[in-house]
C-alpha cells in the first residue's frame, strides 16, 4: 500500500515535500525534484531553508512556520523556491502539521503560480487598456460634443451676422460667445487705423470676465507690427502664445503684451477681401497660461471667417450709400443747375436716368472684366479644341484654320484681362521699398527669356550694379515689359543688342537718376510717340508683333507711382531707346 502512496505522490502534477520541525527535509516527490532540477531522492536530508531564498527564508522563520505551528496548517501562501540552477520558482503552498510519535511532520503542497501571475499581469494590463480606452471614448464624446455645439454656434452667429449690418452689434455678439464658449477671459476685436500702415489702431469691441481690464477704445502705436507682422497676418497667420514668457518673442513684444495682463494669447487676422488687414480677433488668457486647443483655434477661424464677411459686407454697404449719397448731392446739382439754366424737368430727368446706367454699365463691366468673362472665354476654348479632337476628320482645312484663330483669339483675350487686372492692382498695391539692384534683375529676366529663345543671337551690354531704392516687385515688372519688348522688336534681325545703363539728362534734377533700355530693332515713327503708353494703343500690328498695348501702360502707371517720369526715342529700324527716372534713395 505505501508503495502505491509514493508512486501516486511522484506522478501527482504538483510537489510534495515533507519536513521536521527542525528542517529537515524528508520526503520530496519527483514532481518537486524535477521542478527545482535536483535528481530523485536528491533534497532528503538536506535542511529545507537551502532551497529558499533569502526573502522567502525570512519570511518562512517569521511568517510562515510560526502560523503552521499555532493552527497546524497554512493555506494559500505565496512562496518561492530556489531552484538547483538559482532561479526562483514562485508556488502557491498549502501545509499541515502532524505528529509523528514524539516529533512533528510539515507536509507542504506546492503549486507552480508563475503562468497564473502572467495571466494576472495580463488580466491588469488589460483592464488598464480597457480603462484607458473608456476614459479615450468619454474623451472623444466630450470632444464631440463640445465640437457640435460650437458648430451650431458658428452657425447661430453666422445667421445674426446675415441678419445685421451693424458692425457693433456683430462684434458684441461674436466677442461674448466666444467668450463663453471656450470660457477665456477676454475676446476682443482691434481695428487698423486706414492709412496708416498698419502702425496704429485701437480696440473697438470687447468682451471681458469680472476681475479682467478693458482695454476698449484703447489707441496703440506699434511699428514694430507693421515691420515684422502685417504681410505675415495678410497672408493668413495664427498666432498662437500658451505662455508669454516662454514664447520665442521679443523683449519688446513681451512688454507690449503684458502691459495687458495678457499670459497667454490667440490672434486671428480679420481681412476685407482677399488683399487687406482690416483688423485682429485677439482672444486673451490674462490670470495664468494656457494650452490652446485644436477645436478651440478651429472655432475661433470659422468666427473670425464670418467676421470678416461682414466687415466686408458693411464697408460694401458703407461705400453704396455713399455713392448713393455722392449720386443724389449730383442730381441735387443738376436740379439746381436745370433751375439756374431754366431746363425742363425731363431734361433733368434724363439725365439723372443716363447717369444711373453710366454707372451701372461701368460696374457691370468692371464685375464682368474680374469674373464672368473668364468662363467664358474657357468654355469657348474647351469646345473649340472637342470639335477639333472629336470631329476635325470632318472638316476642311479653312475650317479648321477657323478653329485655330478662335483659339488664338480666346487666348489673347485671356492676356488681355488678365493685363487689365494687372493694371488694375498695380494701382493699388502697397509700395514696399528696398534696395534694388536692377543690374542684376536685368541678368535675371533676360536668362529666362534666352532659355525660352534658345536660338536668338542676343548681345547683351549690362552697367554692373545699377542700384535704386524702390518696390522690387514692381521693379520687376517694369524690366520685364522693357525686356521683352527689346527682345520682340529685335527678332526680325539676324543678330540684336540690347544694352541697359545710366545715362545723363539734362532736365533731372540732382534727387533723380536717369536710367535707359536701349535695342536696336524695329523701332517706330516719333510722331506717333504720344500713343505711346496709352492702353490699348500699339504702334505696330499684331501681325507683325503680338501684344495687347498694356505692357507699357504699366510701365508708365508703376514709374509715375514711385515719383519718376518714362520718355522713349527711335528710329524706324534702327532701334528705340525707353528712359525712366527714379528718386535717388534717401
Amino acid at each position: 500500500m505505501s508503495q502505491q502512496i509514493e508512486e501516486l505522490l511522484n506522478k501527482a502534477p504538483c510537489g510534495f515535500l515533507s519536513f521536521t520541525d527542525d528542517g529537515l527535509i524528508v520526503l520530496a516527490n519527483f514532481t518537486l525534484s524535477q521542478l527545482l532540477g535536483y535528481e530523485a531522492d536528491s533534497l532528503l536530508g538536506k535542511k529545507f531553508e537551502t532551497i529558499l531564498p533569502i526573502a522567502s527564508r525570512i519570511f518562512y522563520q517569521t511568517h510562515f512556520f510560526p502560523i503552521l505551528k499555532l493552527h497546524n496548517k497554512a493555506e494559500e501562501i505565496y512562496f518561492s523556491l530556489r531552484a538547483k540552477d538559482g532561479n526562483d520558482i514562485p508556488m502557491l503552498i498549502n501545509a499541515s502539521r502532524r505528529s509523528q510519535g514524539e516529533d512533528f511532520v510539515n507536509d507542504c503542497i506546492f503549486i507552480p503560480i508563475r503562468q497564473r501571475i502572467q495571466y494576472e499581469d495580463e488580466i491588469l494590463k488589460a483592464k488598464k487598456v480597457a480603462e484607458a480606452a473608456t476614459i479615450a471614448q468619454k474623451q472623444a464624446e466630450i470632444a464631440l460634443r463640445s465640437q457640435y455645439d460650437r458648430a451650431i454656434l458658428v452657425g447661430e452667429i453666422t445667421q445674426r451676422i446675415r441678419q445685421s449690418l451693424d458692425l457693433a452689434k456683430i462684434f458684441e455678439i461674436a466677442t461674448l460667445e466666444i467668450r463663453k464658449s471656450i470660457h477665456v477671459e477676454r475676446v476682443c476685436i482691434y481695428k487698423f487705423t486706414p492709412d496708416s500702415d498698419f502702425n496704429d489702431g485701437e480696440f473697438v469691441s470687447e468682451s471681458i470676465a469680472e476681475n479682467i481690464d478693458s482695454i476698449l477704445n484703447i489707441k496703440i502705436g506699434d511699428h514694430i507690427f507693421a515691420e515684422q507682422y502685417a504681410e505675415l497676418y495678410l497672408r493668413g497667420r495664427i498666432q498662437i502664445v500658451d505662455d508669454i514668457s516662454l514664447a520665442d518673442l521679443t523683449e519688446c513684444h513681451k512688454e507690449f503684451l503684458q502691459q495687458f495682463q495678457i499670459q497667454a494669447n490667440l490672434v486671428v487676422p480679420l481681412l476685407e477681401g482677399e488683399d487687406f488687414l482690416w483688423g485682429l480677433l485677439c482672444i486673451h488668457q490674462c490670470s495664468a497660461p494656457r494650452q490652446w486647443q485644436e477645436l478651440e483655434i478651429e472655432f475661433i477661424q470659422q468666427i473670425a471667417n464670418q467676421l470678416a464677411i461682414a466687415i466686408q459686407q458693411a464697408n460694401l454697404v458703407e461705400q453704396l450709400q455713399s455713392e448713393l449719397a455722392e449720386r443724389q448731392r449730383a442730381e441735387d446739382r443738376l436740379i439746381e443747375a436745370n433751375a439756374q439754366l431754366s431746363m425742363s424737368n425731363l431734361e433733368l430727368r434724363k439725365t439723372s436716368t443716363q447717369l444711373e446706367a453710366s454707372n451701372h454699365e461701368l460696374e457691370s463691366f468692371s464685375y464682368s472684366i474680374s469674373h464672368d468673362l473668364r468662363a467664358p472665354l474657357r468654355a469657348i476654348n474647351g469646345f473649340s479644341q472637342i470639335l477639333l479632337e472629336d470631329y476635325g476628320d470632318r472638316f476642311d482645312d479653312d475650317c479648321k484654320d477657323y478653329f485655330h484663330r478662335i483659339q488664338r483669339n480666346v487666348d489673347r483675350m485671356g492676356t488681355l484681362i488678365e493685363d487689365l487686372l494687372l493694371l488694375s492692382r498695380l494701382s493699388r498695391s502697397e509700395m514696399r521699398y528696398d534696395k534694388v539692384n536692377l543690374s542684376e534683375l536685368v541678368q535675371e529676366i533676360s536668362g529666362d527669356i534666352q532659355a525660352l529663345q534658345p536660338e536668338r543671337i542676343v548681345e547683351l551690354i549690362v552697367v554692373p550694379d545699377v542700384m535704386v531704392y524702390a518696390d522690387r516687385n514692381l521693379m520687376r515688372v517694369v524690366l520685364e515689359n522693357l525686356l521683352q519688348n527689346a527682345w520682340k522688336f529685335t527678332s526680325r534681325h539676324p543678330t540684336a543688342q540690347i544694352s541697359f545703363g545710366i545715362t545723363q539728362n539734362p532736365d533731372q534734377t540732382l534727387a533723380q537718376t536717369t536710367y535707359f533700355m536701349h535695342d536696336d530693332g524695329a523701332g517706330f515713327n516719333m510722331e506717333q510717340s504720344s500713343k505711346l503708353f496709352g492702353v490699348f494703343q500699339r504702334l505696330h500690328s499684331t501681325s507683325e508683333f503680338s501684344g495687347t498695348g498694356i505692357g507699357l501702360a504699366t510701365v508708365q502707371r508703376i514709374i509715375h507711382r514711385h515719383g519718376g517720369k518714362i520718355w522713349a526715342d527711335a528710329v524706324i529700324e534702327q532701334g528705340a531707346t525707353f528712359y525712366f527716372t527714379l528718386p535717388n534713395p534717401p
